[in-house]
């Protein structure tokens, strides 16, 4: 497997609340798959990704990529196998003509 994701979930808490903005999310990827996450605004999608990327931790769960606990893997090497294309181009407001 590529990708192993067990039971992934994301608390967010406030001085005044708790909320789980992704909760016992479970998938597998296989080599050569292409993967995405569907669903409406609000639901956990870009939280997901950025927890496969590094970007952000998760509050439980398990991940591995190749096999490898996420929590152990060089976020360069991580990089380089693995890659994300959000909905919206991140890029362009930041390239300039120099």
């Amino acid at each position: 497997m590529l990708i192993q994701a067990n039971d992934i979930k994301k608390v967010y808490q406030t001085s005044t609340e708790c909320f789980a903005a992704v909760n016992k999310n479970t998938f597998c990827v296989k080599k050569g798959e292409v993967f995405g996450l569907l669903g409406p605004n609000g639901a956990g999608k870009s939280t997901t990704f950025n927890i496969l990327t590094m970007a952000q931790q998760r509050s439980d769960g398990e991940i591995k990529i190749h096999n490898t606990p996420l929590d152990e893997l060089d976020i360069h090497k991580q990089s380089i196998t693995m890659g994300m294309c959000p909905q919206h181009n991140t890029i362009w407001g930041k390239l300039t003509v120099d």
